[in-house]
């Protein structure tokens, strides 16, 4: 299943390792956290494709410049990577994690253009200090957000993202509204207040000193 979870915009990191915590029933074979200057990026891995350490996340570039975590599966990888492999780039795993890496490396944001599955992914940029989250076209796979003053945290469940203590505990009355006139609560809205789920076929980015850029993709 695995999950994903980030914090931006802070210099504290403890936050992030509780999340991850408490994504542990997600991914029980492995986790791992990184920690920039004011963002993190956790991971709760349940090994499917590369059971090896090679796919071991948060994954990074050879250069070191792209720092990503991903939750999926991309049917396609297999394919992509054989054309990246024909132009040269050289992988360390087996894991299609690597492959989107190496796509995001090539076509940036447009990545998502090449990819086929489930998935939601993180991926921040060093140098241009910048982070782009994207979930699948159909929203198979969640991702949920909250931005408030200057702090930016997204999970792939709402257990996460409560653990990390930066969110008020406080309903939604958006999200209450469309559950008891649906039965469910509808993308964007989440049972609790100013968490958001990002909508299928969406992307994320962010730079600090700037407020969150959402837009559709498909």
């Amino acid at each position: 299943m695995c999950g994903i979870a980030g914090i931006a915009g802070i210099e504290n990191h403890t936050p992030l390792v509780n999340m991850v915590k408490a994504m542990h029933h997600r991914g029980p074979d492995d986790s791992g956290t990184w920690n920039g200057d004011t963002i993190h990026l956790g991971m709760a891995r349940l090994s499917i494709i590369d059971l090896s350490a090679a796919g071991h996340q948060p994954m990074f570039s050879p250069d070191g410049r792209y720092v990503m975590v991903y939750n999926g599966e991309t049917y396609n990888f297999g394919e992509e990577r054989k054309k990246l492999e024909a132009e040269g780039v050289q992988f360390v795993s087996h894991s299609d994690t690597e492959v989107i890496l190496h796509l995001f490396i090539k076509y940036k944001e447009r990545c998502v253009d090449y990819l086929r599955g489930m998935f939601a992914f993180a991926v921040w940029d060093k140098q241009d200090k910048r982070l782009f989250i994207a979930r699948d076209h159909l929203g198979i796979k969640p991702l949920l957000y909250y931005y408030n003053d200057g702090k930016l945290v997204f999970c792939s469940e709402m257990k996460g993202m409560l653990a990390s203590g930066l969110i008020d505990r406080k309903l939604s009355e958006e999200g209450l509204s469309l559950y008891l006139q649906k039965g469910f609560i509808a993308p964007p809205y989440s049972a609790i207040k100013k968490v958001f789920t990002l909508k299928p076929g969406h992307c994320l980015t962010w730079q600090a000193g700037s407020e969150p850029v959402i837009k559709p993709y498909w």
